[in-house]
């Protein structure tokens, strides 16, 4: 996890990868420290449509692919939305194979 490592590191990591695979939140605003051709998998809920990253990713000019992912909560979601947990807080269910597919998408054409 992000949150156990000390700046320099987290810097180190986003700096030094081609691939980053996260769950949309704060630490992905260490993008800005991608470099150029590389890219950012974020993940979040399937309602949230904000786009917090994407004036980031487009001006280093990083590939920038949001996947809407589910929750394991079924029916249930609503309760708890109204209780007072909000979507971001949820835990995600990802499609692994659309993942896969950006990947193999980005092989190819290195």
């Amino acid at each position: 996890s992000l949150e156990d490592l000390t700046v320099e590191k987290e810097i180190a990591i986003f700096t030094n990868t081609s691939i980053v695979i996260a769950v949309e939140g704060a630490a992905i605003f260490n993008c800005i420290h991608m470099q150029e051709g590389t890219t950012l998998i974020e993940l979040h809920h399937r309602d949230r449509h904000d786009k917090q990253f994407a004036s980031i990713t487009s001006l280093r000019k990083i590939n920038h692919y949001r996947l809407a992912c589910n929750t394991p909560y079924g029916e249930q979601e609503a309760l708890l939305k109204a209780n007072g947990l909000q979507d971001f807080q949820m835990e995600l269910i990802c499609e692994f194979a659309r993942i896969e597919s950006i990947i193999k998408n980005i092989v190819i054409h290195e």
